[in-house]
C-alpha cells in the first residue's frame, strides 16, 4: 500500500503524502493549491465509505484520523475538499438572496417518523428566511442613503467652493481700497484732502461691509465644513452596518447548510432503522412458514411409518392369490379432479375435510404436497369408494 493519496477541489486531483493529523491535512491542501488560509471563511473534508456515503472529516470524528486515513487507503484514496470563500454583498445582493432560497428550496423536510422535530426545524427555517429578507432590505435601504448622502456633500463641496471664491473678490477690493487710501493720505492739499477724506470714509464703510460679509462667508464655510463632516460619519457607520449584515447573511447561509446535513443524516439513519425492522419480519415469517412445513413433515412421516407398519402387518397376514386386483381399477362416478378435471377419479380419491365439494387425483395429491396449491393448513381424505356421486 503506498504512502500517497489524492486532494480533489474544484475538478482538480492533485497527489500528496499522507498526513499524520487535521491540521497537517489542511496546511498540505493550502499549499498544493496555492490558497491563502486567511481569505477562507470555512473548509470541510469529506470522503465516500464502501456503502456510498459521504462522510465528513473533522477533529471531533468520532474515528482516529489514523483509521480514517487507512479506510480512504483501501477505497479510492480520496479526500474531497470543499470551501467557503467571502462575498461583496454591494455586487452580490441578488446572488445571495437567489443561493440562500436554494440551499433552502433543496433542505425540504423529509417525512419520517419523527414529524415534531421536522416541523420545528421548518419553523426555524422559514425565520431565518424572513430574517434574511429583512436584511436585505435593510441593505438596499442603506444604499439609498448612502447615494443621497454623497450628493448632499457634492452640492456642499460646490457651495464651498464659490464661497472661497466670494472671499477672494472681496479680499482684492479691501486691497485696492487700501492701496486707494494709501495715495490719499500722501497728498498736501487741504480741498483735496477733505475730498478724499470723505471718499475715504465711503470706503472704510465699504470695508467693515465687507468685512461683515466675510465674516457670514466663514461662518458658512465653517457650517458646510461640519456638515461634511458629519456625512462623512455617516457613510462611515454606513459602512460598518453593511460589514454587520455581511456578516449575518453568512452565518445564516452556514446555518442553512447545517440544517441541510442533519436532515440528510436524520434520515439516513431513519431508513437503515425501517430496512433492519422490515428484515427481522420478513425472517420471523420465514422462520413460521419453516415450522409449520417441518411440522407437517413430521407429521407425515410419523403417519406413512404407521400405514406402513400396518400394510405390512397385513401383508403378512394375506397371501398373494387373495388379493383382488380388480380393487385397483375402481372409478368414482360424476366426481372430477379439481386439479386437471379428470372425470371420473380412477383409484384412490383425496377429498378435502374443510372445503365442500373439492376433490383431487392421485396424482395431483402428490404435487399439492411439494407445492401446496391448495391450502397446506386443510386435511384430506383418502377414499376407496364413493357412496354418493355428489360426494
Amino acid at each position: 500500500m503506498s504512502d500517497e493519496i489524492f486532494l480533489s477541489y474544484k475538478e482538480q486531483k492533485k497527489s500528496a503524502s499522507t498526513p499524520k493529523n487535521y491540521s497537517e491535512l489542511k496546511k498540505i491542501f493550502f499549499s498544493l493549491f496555492n490558497i491563502d488560509e486567511k481569505e477562507i471563511d470555512s473548509i470541510s473534508f469529506k470522503y465516500t465509505n464502501s456503502d456510498g456515503d459521504e462522510i465528513l472529516i473533522d477533529e471531533d470524528s468520532e474515528k482516529s484520523f489514523e483509521k480514517i486515513i487507512e479506510e480512504i487507503k483501501t477505497i479510492d484514496k480520496t479526500i474531497i475538499v470543499e470551501i467557503m470563500e467571502d462575498l461583496d454583498i454591494e455586487d452580490n445582493n441578488n446572488n445571495t438572496n437567489t443561493n440562500n432560497n436554494d440551499a433552502l428550496r433543496s433542505g425540504m423536510i423529509f417525512k419520517t417518523n419523527n414529524q415534531k422535530e421536522n416541523e420545528e426545524l421548518a419553523k426555524k427555517i422559514k425565520e431565518l428566511e424572513n430574517k434574511n429578507k429583512e436584511l436585505i432590505e435593510k441593505n438596499n435601504n442603506l444604499t439609498k442613503e448612502k447615494e443621497k448622502l454623497s450628493k448632499d456633500k457634492k452640492e456642499i463641496i460646490e457651495k464651498n467652493k464659490k464661497l472661497v471664491y466670494q472671499k477672494q473678490e472681496l479680499q482684492n477690493e479691501n486691497k485696492e481700497l487700501k492701496e486707494k487710501q494709501n495715495q490719499y493720505e500722501n497728498i498736501k492739499d487741504f480741498d483735496e484732502l477733505n475730498n478724499k477724506n470723505n471718499e475715504i470714509n465711503e470706503l472704510k464703510q465699504k470695508l467693515e461691509e465687507n468685512q461683515s460679509k466675510l465674516e457670514k462667508y466663514e461662518k458658512e464655510i465653517n457650517e458646510y465644513k461640519s456638515q461634511i463632516e458629519q456625512s462623512k460619519l455617516d457613510i462611515l457607520n454606513l459602512q460598518k452596518s453593511k460589514e454587520n449584515e455581511k456578516k449575518e447573511i453568512e452565518k445564516e447561509k452556514y446555518l442553512n447548510e447545517l440544517l441541510k446535513k442533519k436532515y440528510e443524516e436524520k434520515t439516513k439513519e431513519e431508513m437503515n432503522k425501517i430496512n433492519v425492522l422490515l428484515q427481522k419480519k420478513l425472517q420471523e415469517k420465514a422462520d413460521k412458514i419453516k415450522s409449520v412445513y417441518e411440522k407437517k413433515y413430521k407429521e407425515a412421516e410419523s403417519k406413512f411409518e404407521q400405514m406402513s407398519q400396518v400394510m405390512m402387518s397385513s401383508m403378512s397376514n394375506i397371501s398373494l392369490s387373495n388379493i383382488n386386483k380388480s380393487s385397483f381399477n375402481y372409478e368414482h362416478k360424476g366426481i372430477k379432479c379439481e386439479r386437471c378435471f379428470i372425470e371420473p377419479i380412477k383409484g384412490y380419491r383425496y377429498k378435502c375435510s374443510v372445503c365442500n365439494n373439492y376433490n383431487l387425483c392421485g396424482k395431483c395429491e402428490e404435487e399439492n404436497q411439494n407445492t401446496f396449491f391448495h391450502n397446506h393448513e386443510h386435511d384430506f381424505i383418502k377414499m376407496r369408494k364413493t357412496r354418493n356421486s355428489n360426494k
